[in-house]
């Protein structure tokens, strides 16, 4: 695409867009302008790099592989998450102490039963879990909804 447009003004747009002053069609207008590598100015690889310009073309940029990380394997990862920190916790209950006694408070209250304390623990890690379960569930939807919209977006650009 090639843009008309002076030396002047294309320094003007760098000087303004670098001071925060440019109006959304003038960033434009500077960004179609510096999409042409050919253009040089004082200044436009600087802009280039800010609005994240690739250093390659479109059609190398068209050839890039965009590897992703499957559905699955992030899916997995949350719950192999979910799994270590249950089974730290787990280990860590059950593991014999030195101290004498258990003590816990609890709303303020002091608990020296073991039994209550394990019970209250064992509690707390089921509600850990069912919330670890919620929140994958909830990432899955996401990210479908995303690939959804993602599919949707690069058909209608097709």
């Amino acid at each position: 695409m090639k843009t008309d447009y002076s030396p002047s003004d294309l320094q003007k747009l760098i000087d303004l867009y670098f001071n925060g002053l440019t109006t959304l069609e003038q960033e434009q207008r500077l960004r179609d302008i510096l999409a042409d590598p050919s253009v040089t100015a004082p200044g436009a690889d600087d802009v280039r790099a800010v609005m994240s310009f690739a250093a390659m073309t479109p059609a190398e940029s068209a050839q890039s592989d965009g590897r992703r990380v499957p559905l699955w394997l992030r899916v997995s990862s949350v719950a192999a998450s979910a799994a270590v920190i249950a089974t730290a916790g787990f280990f860590m209950l059950n593991r014999p102490s030195a101290a004498d006694g258990c003590l816990a408070y609890v709303d303020g209250v002091r608990v020296e039963d073991a039994g209550r304390i394990k019970e209250i623990v064992d509690s707390d890690l089921k509600l850990f879990g069912e919330a670890s379960g919620d929140v994958s569930s909830d990432i899955e939807d996401d990210l479908l909804e995303l690939s959804a919209a993602m599919n949707t977006a690069n058909t209608s650009a097709l």
